[in-house]
């Protein structure tokens, strides 16, 4: 159990590395920020 838990850790490490070093070069922002919301005109497109 404590060698998954390690696992995980390890792993999220690697996305966020990652993510950063894609946003840092692709200059854009993969993250969500929080209390962001979709506008009303997205909710709409992603529904249909």
């Amino acid at each position: 159990m404590e060698k998954a838990l390690e696992e995980a850790e390890l792993k999220i490490k690697a996305l966020n590395t990652l993510i950063d070093l894609a946003e840092e070069q692709l200059n854009i922002d993969i993250r969500k920020k929080s209390g962001a919301k979709q506008s009303l005109k997205q909710n709409k497109t992603i529904l249909k």
